[in-house]
């Protein structure tokens, strides 16, 4: 009698079995392979549509098929090539060749490994009119409180703009391939979608916000509208976390589209960031938690930017000339009455401490849960005593007699500890360098007990001077 009982319980155990694998299958298959026809053009679809669609609902164990670099505030896709080329017809950088670049590092990685690499530069083509407008509306907006029934930080999802038109829902992919030396790269052959050769290799994409061209004076312009022209420029070039991270967002759903379209799968991303291209890829992250494998960010302001607080550390190092503008100040009728000045959208959110806390909230939130197969891994960064020394010869030094004053400012400084920054007529700075209580001297001399002591506490000695110094 016990052994028919046992029987029975075993084959309903068998069937319970049997019944939760079959479930678990066609759940993993509809959540996986969901929405797989990819069979239109990606800006054909409707923009909730195109997000639903490239949107995963499970993790994944496979690789990243796709590795995706962010420049920061006010970068450009070059950067991450350490060689950009200034062509002097245009007066524009290009992506050049540098065998020691990210890129290269992992195309020689991905060698080891038997892979082959693909250089892809893309972005959006966005309209050209910039329709940020006041300093409220040009605030990014807070990551929204999550909770169990949505996947993903709900206002980090399908945060497109400036997209009603097809026209624009273009993205511009450029090719960079190895020249047969190996020594530099092709011209970029211009693609608006992946082709299939592309999809067999592993993708590093480097990302491109909306480019804008610094406006140039001209004649019988009055200094008025052009620093109002040159103001708007400025907001456009470090524009808003959310500005870029709509461009962002939509090239990466654009990219998942159509490489689920060629392939039935929809690819996973690993991401790395520099400076406030981490908080973008984070933004990403926060609202797509399973198309990312990892994060990996270089100097990114997860808490903000200490030396950025002081209006002092913005105007030696030359961002106040380039991040303030003149934002409109308007009435109840929404009339504009006049231009006042104020930081950058860009800066002002990389000081907005709100701002990246909510950031934070969001992701620690959801660590344990959806963030947890996400390999996170950020590289801290610190400004030095020599980088605020060399902002502080770059302040004083403009002109003959600020240089003339700094040199005998660092005499007269060298001279208290015995020192002199000439060695056989030559200027050694690596002197100054090795003595950081030396440094701390100069740069009180040179800006002021009161400036020097706000900023002493966020900064370390560096014992080499830079090598472009």
């Amino acid at each position: 009698m016990l052994g028919k009982t046992f029987k029975k319980i075993s084959i309903f155990a068998l069937v319970l079995t049997l019944m939760f694998c079959i479930c678990g299958y066609i759940y993993f298959t509809y959540e996986v392979k969901a929405n797989t026809d990819f069979t239109d053009t990606y800006y054909s679809i409707g923009l909730e549509e195109l997000d639903e669609k490239t949107h995963r609902k499970v993790a994944t164990t496979d690789a990243p098929q796709i590795t995706v670099l962010t420049h920061g505030l006010g970068g450009k896709a070059f950067h991450w090539s350490n060689n950009e080329i200034k062509k002097a017809e245009d007066n524009e950088y290009y992506f050049g060749y540098y065998k020691k670049s990210i890129i290269e590092q992992i195309r020689d990685n991905c060698a080891i490994e038997g892979k082959d690499v693909i250089l892809l530069r893309v972005g959006a083509k966005f309209n050209d009119t910039f329709t940020e407008g006041t300093l409220a509306e040009e605030t990014s907006s807070l990551a929204e409180e999550v909770n169990d029934s949505t996947l993903g930080v709900p206002n980090l999802r399908a945060k497109y703009s400036n997209l009603e038109s097809s026209e624009y829902r273009q993205i511009n992919i450029y090719k960079h391939d190895l020249k047969n030396t190996g020594e530099d790269y092709l011209t970029g052959e211009y693609f608006t979608e992946l082709v299939s050769n592309m999809i067999d290799k592993h993708i590093v994409l480097v990302f491109e916000e909306k480019t804008f061209i610094e406006p140039m004076k001209e004649n019988g312009e009055t200094e008025e509208a052009f620093a109002k022209r040159m103001s708007k420029y400025n907001a456009e070039k470090y524009s808003s976390n959310d500005n870029i991270y709509s461009q962002f967002e939509y090239v990466l759903d654009t990219i998942s589209y159509q490489y689920a379209k060629l392939t039935g799968e929809l690819p996973t991303f690993n991401m790395i960031g520099h400076s406030r291209g981490g908080i973008i890829n984070m933004m990403y992250a926060l609202g797509h938690p399973y198309n990312v494998k990892s994060l990996y960010s270089i100097g990114t302001p997860y808490n903000g930017s200490m030396l950025g607080e002081f209006e002092w550390a913005r105007s030696i190092s030359g961002m106040n000339d380039k991040v303030n503008y003149l934002a409109e100040v308007q009435d109840e009728n929404n009339d504009v009455l006049e231009y006042e000045e104020a930081l950058a959208p860009g800066i002002y959110d990389v000081l907005n401490e709100e701002l990246y806390e909510s950031y934070k909230n969001a992701w620690n939130a959801k660590r344990d849960t959806w963030y947890s197969h996400i390999e996170f891994k950020p590289i801290g960064a610190y400004t030095t005593l020599g980088f605020v020394w060399q902002c502080a010869i770059e302040q004083i030094g403009e002109t003959k007699p600020g240089l003339e004053k700094f040199l005998n400012i660092l005499d007269a400084v060298l001279f208290k500890y015995n020192l002199s920054a000439y060695k056989e007529g030559v200027f050694v700075p690596a002197q100054v360098f090795n003595n950081a209580n030396l440094v701390g001297d100069l740069l009180k001399a040179v800006v002021g007990d009161n400036v020097f002591s706000n900023v002493l506490s966020y900064v370390r000695a560096y014992p080499e001077p830079y090598e472009h110094i």
